[in-house]
């Protein structure tokens, strides 16, 4: 629940997560992917289901009901806390700068001041190179971030942590 979200990222001696959304299409790529499942597998992932049928089957396989959450709800609900707002940075990786007004307006606790991003070039594949990874890594460094947002689409996005992960100890 939104509520039980919130209480965990309010949690001072939380670790860094990732916040994955499951759809249909990711337990398809989940159970023939290995490099997928390895990064949702990791102890970092925190996976929501994102997709109505997910939760049909979940609630059936465990006789117990799964509620859905999105990824576009988790954000709207997140961006409009203003307990988990106040005074917090935001690292987008996937969006544009003219993108930041749009984003402050319709999202008022997020500063404009707070927002930063970078919008790395396409990549044929589903693994970004080593230099590319770098460039994130040196920018995200640059600020004291408290969120780090990825939207760079399904499969990239997820398999983009494991190169992160190389890159652990200067992110």
């Amino acid at each position: 629940t939104h509520e039980e979200l919130k209480k965990f990222l309010l949690n001072k001696n939380k670790k860094t997560r990732i916040f994955n959304f499951v759809n249909a299409y990711g337990i398809y790529l989940f159970n023939n992917n290995d490099l997928f499942k390895a990064v949702l597998s990791n102890g970092f992932n925190v996976n929501l289901i994102d997709g109505s049928p997910v939760a049909m089957m979940l609630s059936l396989k465990n006789f117990k009901k799964f509620k859905r959450i999105s990824g576009p709800e988790f954000t709207d609900f997140l961006l409009r806390d203003e307990e988990l707002m106040k005074d917090k940075k935001h690292f987008f990786i996937g969006m544009r700068e003219e993108d930041i007004e749009m984003l402050t307006y319709n999202y008022p606790l997020v500063q404009w001041k707070n927002v930063f991003t970078y919008n790395p070039p396409y990549i044929k594949g589903i693994k970004f190179p080593d230099d590319e990874i770098e460039t994130m890594v040196e920018l995200i460094n640059k600020q004291d971030i408290n969120y780090l947002w990825i939207g760079i689409g399904n499969l990239k996005q997820e398999i983009l942590e494991i190169g992160r992960a190389s890159c652990r100890e200067r992110v």
